[in-house]
C-alpha cells in the first residue's frame, strides 16, 4: 500500500469534515485501494461487457429498513435492495434504492449500484415520468465517501421534483470499494490531462492518481445512470446533470467531454456546478467548445478543497465560447453546502441560490 496515498485519503476525509462538507465517517485505512498504480496512470481491468441494464423501477415494497443503514456502508459495500415508494405530502413520489447497474467493477468483483428516483405525481398520486425534464444528481465526498442519503442531497432532489423534474439521485463507486475503471478512451484522456485545478495546492502527487481513479469510475457510473434514466421515458433532450464537490467534478466531465469522447448518445442540456472543477488538457487547450451545455456555478472564494480558480477558469471559457452561464462567487466562503449557502442563502434579487439555479434550468431545459 502507498502510505502517502493512505495519508492523503484519510486527511481529505478529515479536511472535508472540518470544512462543513457533511462527509460521513472516514473509511478505515485497510479499505484503501492497494493496487499501487504508477503515479501518473490509472490502472485498468477491462470488463467483459459494458451493457447497461434496462431494468425498470422495481415494484413497491413496504420494508423501510434500508433508510436506517449507514451512509458509509451503502457507499463501500453496495447491495441489491428492495425498492420503497413513498408519496410525499408535497405531491412528489420517491422510489428508493433502485438498482441501475449490477456490473460496476471492483477488485472484489462486480457490485450493484442504486439510485433514488424523485418524481412529480398526477392527481391520483402516480409518478409522472414520461417526457418529463430530468436531473441526474451526484453527491460529493472527495471520491472516498458521501451518499445519496446525505440530508442536503435529499432536500435538493425534493425541491427539484417539486418543480416538475424527475430526479435520479445516485450512488457510485468510491475508492474504498477498490473500483476498476474500464473505459479506455476516458482513461487515456484523464492520464493526459491536468487535474490539479480540482485539488488543494498542498496535495501530494499521489493525490492525482487517486483523483483519476475516483473520477474515472464516477464518470462511468454517472454515464450508466444517465442511460438508465433515459430508458425510463424522460425527455432525453431535457436532462441536466448536477453535483456538489466530487459530484460536480463528475458532472462537468460527463457534460463537457461527451462531444469528444462520445460517452453517451445523450448530451446533458445543462449543468449545475456546486464548487466543482474541470480538468485541463496538458497542451493548454480546453474541452469547452461552442454549442455545449449552459452552466450554472456557485463557488466560495476561499475554498481550500477545490480552489476558486476552478470557477474562474470555467467562467472564462464560457465567456470565450458564448455559452450561457452564471457564476455566483460567494465572498470569503469555504467548501460545503452550508459554507456557500446554496440551499438557504439569498441572491441580491431576493431568491435562494437554489431557486436561482432552478430558474436557470427552466430557461435552458425548454
Amino acid at each position: 500500500k502507498s502510505k502517502n496515498l493512505t495519508s492523503f485519503i484519510l486527511a481529505s476525509a478529515l479536511t472535508l469534515t472540518l470544512t462543513g462538507c457533511s462527509t460521513p465517517n472516514a473509511p478505515e485505512s485497510d479499505n484503501i485501494p492497494s493496487t499501487n498504480p504508477p503515479s501518473n496512470t490509472v490502472e485498468v481491468i477491462p470488463q467483459d461487457s459494458q451493457e447497461t441494464p434496462t431494468q425498470e423501477p422495481a415494484p413497491v415494497a413496504s420494508d423501510t429498513s434500508s433508510e436506517t443503514q449507514t451512509e458509509a456502508n451503502q457507499d463501500t459495500t453496495p447491495e441489491p435492495k428492495e425498492t420503497e415508494t413513498v408519496t410525499a405530502p408535497n405531491e412528489i413520489t420517491i422510489q428508493t434504492n433502485i438498482p441501475y447497474t449490477t456490473k460496476a467493477a471492483t477488485l472484489n468483483g462486480n457490485i450493484t449500484l442504486s439510485l433514488d428516483l424523485y418524481s412529480p405525481t398526477d392527481d391520483n398520486g402516480n409518478p409522472i415520468i414520461n417526457n418529463q425534464p430530468a436531473v441526474l444528481l451526484i453527491h460529493g465526498g472527495a471520491f472516498i465517501a458521501g451518499s445519496k442519503n446525505l440530508s442536503y442531497m435529499k432536500t435538493w432532489a425534493t425541491e427539484l421534483a417539486k418543480e416538475g423534474y424527475v430526479v435520479a439521485n445516485i450512488n457510485y463507486r468510491l475508492l474504498p470499494s477498490r473500483p476498476t475503471p474500464s473505459n479506455q478512451t476516458l482513461i487515456n484522456y484523464l492520464n493526459n490531462a491536468d487535474p490539479t485545478s480540482a485539488l488543494p495546492a498542498q496535495a501530494p502527487p499521489e493525490a492525482i492518481t487517486a483523483l483519476r481513479v475516483g473520477l474515472a469510475v464516477a464518470i462511468e457510473d454517472a454515464n450508466t445512470a444517465l442511460s438508465w434514466l433515459t430508458k425510463q421515458g424522460v425527455n432525453p433532450k431535457r436532462i441536466a446533470v448536477a453535483g456538489e464537490s466530487a459530484g460536480s467534478i463528475t458532472a462537468l466531465h460527463l457534460a463537457y467531454l461527451n462531444d469528444t469522447l462520445k460517452l453517451n448518445p445523450v448530451t446533458p442540456a445543462a449543468v449545475l456546478n456546486i464548487y466543482g472543477a474541470m480538468s485541463k488538457p496538458k497542451n493548454g487547450g480546453t474541452e469547452i467548445s461552442k454549442n455545449e451545455p449552459p452552466l450554472w456555478t456557485i463557488h466560495g472564494t476561499l475554498d481550500p478543497i477545490v480552489p476558486y480558480t476552478a470557477a474562474e477558469y470555467l467562467d472564462t471559457q464560457m465567456t470565450k465560447t458564448n455559452i450561457p452561464h452564471t457564476l455566483h462567487s460567494i465572498q470569503n466562503a469555504g467548501h460545503g453546502m452550508t459554507q456557500v449557502g446554496y440551499l438557504t442563502n439569498k441572491t441580491d434579487s431576493g431568491i435562494t441560490y437554489l431557486q436561482d439555479s432552478i430558474n436557470f434550468l427552466k430557461q435552458h431545459l425548454k
